[in-house]
């Protein structure tokens, strides 16, 4: 099946990791080929409604398992103000349809250097504990989880060596720089690191710059990605996303 081929799925289960995070596990004859070991991959998730009415949204691969039926998680974070996807993950029953398209790759931390470092607010939370999870156990690195309120914190597995951080932002969507103060004190290991940060966009691009001129962190251990950008519809994040992308891919060729 192509992976832009829509899945037509239905709600197997649901349940609160924390008061703020929804996972919905999605079933489905169509998750038979579903590729393995998705986990931190992003995939559109369709919404039901007419042809030119439909809400696609963008969202990570928590968790897949294909025995004894094919199934995948899908973490879904309750904003203030809700919007299509939030709203249907918290209306959602057994049995409600939806599509999926997809999965792209996993978005996996370099961890072939000397260390790890980790973080992220909620949006970036299912992909975070994904590549956690996937890393081996001797590891060593920090992991920073940004979440709104003390009661969003939850055991995480990881390796031993991982020292898991929590920072608190009550008040994500509005102009902050909680994370990147979090992530700017911490004391960095010697040796190379690999570093992966995902969640609001001028977060993540800060964040980029910092490691890419201050900490000197090599291109080819460095993955950032703006999961969401305040003020801007996933639309119109989405659009600006590839805007940047194309621009950074002709940067690095005449670079």
């Amino acid at each position: 099946m192509s992976k832009s081929r829509m899945r037509h799925l239905t709600v197997a289960k649901k349940a609160y990791v924390t008061p703020r995070l929804i996972r919905i596990t999605l079933t489905g004859e169509d998750l038979r080929e579903f590729p393995e070991k998705s986990e931190s991959a992003n995939c559109k998730l369709v919404f039901e409604g007419a042809a030119e009415s439909q809400t696609v949204r963008t969202y990570t691969i928590r968790g897949y398992r294909c025995d004894p039926r094919p199934e995948v998680d899908i973490d879904f974070f309750i904003h203030d103000e809700p919007g299509p996807a939030s709203t249907w993950a918290k209306d959602a029953q057994t049995g409600s349809p939806i599509g999926l398209k997809g999965p792209s790759g996993p978005k996996l931390v370099n961890d072939t250097g000397d260390w790890v470092l980790l973080a992220g607010d909620m949006s970036a939370m299912p992909a975070l504990e994904a590549n956690l999870e996937r890393l081996s156990p001797e590891t060593k690195g920090i992991a920073v989880f940004e979440v709104v309120s003390p009661e969003d914190k939850h055991a995480v597995k990881a390796p031993p060596g991982i020292d898991i951080q929590w920072v608190i932002n009550p008040h994500p969507a509005m102009p902050n720089t909680v994370l990147v103060d979090a992530v700017r004190g911490l004391s960095l290991p010697g040796g190379t690191g690999g570093v992966w940060i995902a969640g609001e966009s001028h977060c993540a691009r800060e964040l980029r710059r910092y490691f890419r001129d201050e900490a000197g962190v090599p291109r080819s251990h460095l993955y950032t990605s703006g999961y969401w950008q305040m003020g801007l519809s996933e639309d119109s994040h989405q659009r600006l996303k590839r805007k940047e992308a194309a621009a950074d891919t002709i940067g690095s060729e005449q670079s």
